[in-house]
């Protein structure tokens, strides 16, 4: 076999091994960032949503704000508008969004109702808004979408995948995200916002 040969057999062996994937010519592979929401509580007294590179025990959610929980069987459409926001810790680089590739991710709402019995019945639906934080300035809108589930009689978690685009404002560096979530739709006993271990992010980053 020739030296020729040899180098182009090598480089295809190279690139089967490699499932065929690409590699930048710096070498760096794209990476991506999981952060699971977080938030300690509920009411006006409760900390900031936070967004956690590791589940943690999650806390109980919470139903619209000022309205009393229904009993159950009664269908109960969660009032609110405001969203719970869940913002990522800062780090020690800046977050530097691949904005080829969207921010995928889960939301999931819990029955107030499951220690007594799995009831459920109706509609989730959430409105996501993802937010860029720059190192100076007023936080940049990066993308927004509405996703539902439908709730059957029994059902403990409702959960739904999203995906956000990227656009050309998600070219600047950022020193956090923060997506905003808003729950509603009539449904019976959903009305918990999140589960710590169900309600994720991926932001795909760019490689360095």
């Amino acid at each position: 076999m020739t030296r020729r040969r040899a180098a182009s057999a090598g480089l295809a062996l190279a690139v089967l091994l490699l499932g065929g994937a690409s590699v930048p010519a710096s070498g760096a592979a794209p990476t991506a960032r999981k952060l699971y929401a977080y938030q300690a509580g509920c009411g006006p007294e409760a900390p900031p949503g936070r967004l956690l590179e590791r589940v943690r025990d999650y806390m109980v959610g919470c139903s619209g704000e000022g309205v009393p929980l229904p009993a159950a069987g009664i269908p109960f459409r969660e009032v609110t508008r405001t969203p719970v926001s869940y913002t990522s810790e800062p780090g020690r680089r800046p977050v530097r969004l691949d904005r080829t590739r969207p921010v995928t991710g889960r939301v999931a709402a819990e029955s107030w109702y499951h220690v007594v019995a799995d009831v459920g019945v109706g509609q989730v639906t959430w409105d996501l808004v993802l937010w860029g934080l720059p190192l100076v300035g007023r936080p940049v809108e990066l993308g927004r979408t509405t996703v539902s589930a439908t709730v059957l009689p029994g059902q403990e978690q409702a959960t739904a995948a999203f995906r956000i685009p990227l656009d050309a404002r998600a070219s600047r560096a950022f020193r956090q995200v923060r997506l905003d979530v808003v729950q509603r739709g009539a449904n019976v006993g959903m009305t918990a916002r999140r589960l710590a271990d169900q309600t994720w992010l991926v932001l795909p980053l760019r490689a360095r």
